[in-house]
């Protein structure tokens, strides 16, 4: 397993059918474990023929910055800025928005 960036963050061997040359991603819990705290880039099949292979990993995201932006009804901005929510979230409160509002 590695990183974006290059890291190596683990891995192992695993035992596979010699025929075997690509296997999904949803495989790879029951063969070895995803180092902890990383989450997969990528999901899908994996190509390993080669019997070797690297697969990217990275820092789950928990997160996300939203821009705000303020307009008079005639669509003068007037201000705004970012708030950070969960990355799941798709609705938020006005009060949220207090300390953003000019």
């Amino acid at each position: 397993f590695e990183t974006e960036d290059g890291e190596n963050v683990g891995g192992g061997d695993i035992i596979i059918d010699k025929d075997t040359t690509v296997i999904h991603t949803s495989e790879l819990a029951d063969l070895i474990p995803i180092p902890g705290n990383y989450e997969l880039c990528e999901t899908g099949d994996i190509y390993v023929g080669n019997d070797s292979v690297t697969i990217k990993v990275r820092k789950p995201v928990t997160n996300k910055y939203v821009k705000v932006r303020f307009e008079t009804e005639d669509g003068e901005n007037v201000g705004g800025g970012d708030i950070l929510i969960d990355k799941d979230t798709t609705v938020i409160h006005t009060s949220e928005l207090a300390d953003l509002i000019p």
